[in-house]
């Protein structure tokens, strides 16, 4: 059966847990035919050998059992370091499903379930933030189950184990998705550069700055959408106190209009900055592609149309 190409995980370090067999040694095996780096580990090494003679050298294996929270950080550090010092794509799949009677359940085997299903799982995303930062992102997949939608019967402890990795996963996107990407160029050069050419084009024209000072500082600063919004406000304040000193120097200013508009800029800042502690950058991307879009609209419209 032939499978598609993907020219992006070429050459990928990517890492799975529980890897030598059932879901994980697929993944194995899909991952490697792309060309990617496959590190994987497990506590069946019968099962692990026979992957790897299928393989060759495509995959690279090494015994951990992911209860042991320093072997795990360990194994996941060695492949960072045969790896250019970091993963490109973490998978943690392992589990174990094992179905047990509520009645029969001690702290002991609990304890157990939550030590191989849940506890690895954060443990792992943790030892390869770091790396993925430095290179300016990564791929983090943590496995969940049908079983908490199903309400499954007879293996309590899996899912609860699987409906906190949903929940964790939600959590660990909010943590880590706010970590910069390298800038792309020095802040100074920045500041330099993008404060002299927009403050010029505001001052001269005006129209979509605040827009093209978030679009830089997400793609030149690394900044995600919502620390780039607000550092576009602090140079948009900026712009707009030089307007106004400019124009009191030349009794040129309408005091009712610039007061109603600055009790409407505090009101919408305020009701924004809730929405975004609130709702996250997703509220944020979808509100900027509309005013973007409106923005581009209105310049087409006035500039062929009208």
């Amino acid at each position: 059966m032939a499978f598609a190409t993907y020219p992006s995980l070429q050459g990928k370090a990517v890492f799975i847990t529980g890897g030598a067999s059932g879901i994980g040694a697929s993944m194995v095996r899909h991952f490697a035919a792309q060309g990617a780096r496959v590190g994987f580990i497990d506590v069946d090494d019968a099962a692990a050998t026979a992957l790897l003679l299928e393989l060759g050298d495509t995959a690279t294996y090494r015994h951990c059992d992911v209860r042991d929270i320093d072997a795990l950080k360990a194994a996941i550090a060695a492949f960072e370091t045969a790896c250019a010092g970091h993963v490109d794509v973490l998978v943690n799949n392992a589990a174990n499903d094992d179905r047990h009677d509520v009645d029969t359940v001690d702290v002991e085997y609990w304890d157990n379930r939550m030590s191989i299903n849940l506890r690895p799982q954060f443990f792992a995303a943790q030892a390869v933030r770091a790396g993925m930062a430095r290179v300016g992102g990564g791929s983090i997949v943590n496995l969940g189950s049908i079983v908490v939608q199903m309400a499954a019967g007879d293996c309590v402890a899996y899912v609860t184990a699987k409906g906190a990795v949903h929940g964790m996963t939600r959590a660990l996107a909010r943590d880590f998705g706010g970590t910069h990407k390298p800038h792309r160029i020095p802040p100074h050069v920045f500041a330099v550069l993008f404060g002299l050419l927009l403050g010029f084009y505001d001052g001269f024209f005006g129209p979509g700055t605040g827009t093209f000072w978030t679009v830089a500082f997400v793609l030149l600063q690394g900044l995600d959408l919502r620390r780039a919004t607000g550092h576009t406000k602090v140079v948009n304040f900026a712009s707009n106190l030089v307007a106004l000193l400019f124009f009191l120097a030349a009794g040129q200013v309408l005091w009712l209009v610039g007061l109603l508009m600055g009790a409407g800029q505090a009101l919408g800042a305020f009701i924004g900055a809730h929405l975004v502690l609130n709702r996250g950058i997703r509220f944020i991307r979808v509100f900027f592609l509309c005013v973007v879009a409106l923005t581009l609209a209105r310049l087409l419209y006035t500039t062929y149309l009208r």
